[in-house]
């Protein structure tokens, strides 16, 4: 986080499913976005575990 001083994690979502071959339809969304990452700032490093074969989006804020 060298450059990003006083900035924490606001939002960590996540674009997963077990399923990868899994689609949505009209009549079903199968696959959507949550914010159900586990983002956080320590050491002067953002930190997360990441799913396999995810999309993620990870927002930080200056406090």
């Amino acid at each position: 986080m060298r450059g990003f001083e006083k900035y924490r994690v606001i939002e960590h979502i996540v674009l997963e499913h077990e399923d990868l071959k899994a689609v949505n339809t009209a009549a079903e969304e199968k696959v959507k976005p949550h914010s159900g990452g586990d983002a956080a700032c320590q050491d002067g490093y953002v930190n997360s575990r990441l799913a396999k074969a995810s999309w993620n989006v990870i927002r930080l804020k200056k406090a």
